[in-house]
């Protein structure tokens, strides 16, 4: 079966994340041949695995996930920062949970935890002085239990940039994280051959590079990604602006385009850039080959 291809004839070791991610915005597949053996598409290189730790999370006993969160915790977390001056400890707690919070749908999905509180709760737990004593306040179980289930089968790795996040199990150093054209999910794979030639080894989370910043660009600095909601379904990408408390469906970031720079994306959820408008605007993106043979 190819590398591509998920293997459903055995349990799967990892837990799909609970909300959709837009890593290639609404971008098709950009298929450039396919035979048996090998996938030719465009994609693009957003970084290279630099270290990489099997997790445990250790059941769904609260208790010990608290005690994986504190383990897991980069050193100086409370005080240093992520790639783009993001707080380590707010970048940390995203990553945990696959950025998956109340807030980033709208309607919000009330069995998703809340960002504030389980920052704030993270805060808590890793201060040295941690006060133990309501850990096991009500709003801390989404969380915890969003944890234990995006960590299942997975590796906590840092990118050579310094990026943190979610990765298979079966990763390794030197791995590759891209983005494809088509694909909701940043995927790591592994040199194959020559450099063009590539293994899947699974999907990823990297903080800051999952709703489609590598080919767009990072938004503007009062805009937030938003997961737009249909009677509990969710329907594609919205962007809330901070300064002006409105909820766009445009994408900031393509205003400069016109409507002829635009093909139709993904089905039923609207136009995206043609991959010569992305390259002309600085998109390093590439052709790849994605190879038969299993990990």
């Amino acid at each position: 079966m190819p590398t591509w291809v998920p293997d459903w004839s055995h349990p799967p070791s990892t837990n799909y994340p609970c909300a959709a991610r837009y890593a290639s915005g609404y971008m098709k597949a950009n298929v450039l041949s396919i035979s048996d053996e090998r996938l030719e598409v465009t994609g693009m290189y957003v970084g290279t695995i630099a270290q990489q730790t099997v997790v445990n999370v250790g059941g769904t006993d609260e208790a010990d996930i608290i005690q994986f969160i504190r383990d897991s915790a980069p050193p100086g977390i409370l005080s240093s920062a992520h790639p783009a001056n993001v707080p380590m400890i707010e970048a940390f707690c995203c990553k945990l949970c696959f950025d998956v919070f109340w807030g980033r749908t709208v309607p919000g999905h009330v069995v998703f935890p809340s960002f504030a509180y389980s920052l704030k709760f993270l805060e808590s737990i890793l201060a040295p002085d941690s006060d133990a004593s309501d850990l096991n306040a009500i709003e801390t179980k989404p969380y915890l239990r969003y944890v234990a289930d995006a960590c299942k089968g997975r590796s906590i790795i840092e990118t050579r940039s310094g990026h943190i996040s979610l990765a298979p199990s079966i990763c390794e150093p030197e791995d590759r994280i891209y983005v494809f054209s088509g694909c909701r999910e940043l995927m790591a794979v592994r040199k194959h051959g020559s450099d063009s030639e590539l293994r899947v080894v699974g999907y990823t989370y990297v903080h800051g590079m999952a709703d489609d910043e590598p080919i767009f660009r990072p938004l503007p600095h009062h805009y937030d990604v938003i997961l737009h909601s249909e009677e509990g379904a969710l329907k594609g990408l919205r962007f809330w602006n901070n300064k002006d408390g409105v909820l766009e469906e445009q994408d900031p970031r393509l205003r400069d385009l016109c409507d002829e720079d635009f093909v139709e994306g993904l089905t039923g959820l609207g136009m995206a850039p043609k991959v010569e408008v992305l390259r002309a605007r600085g998109a390093p993106l590439e052709t790849v080959i994605l190879v038969w043979e299993m990990m």
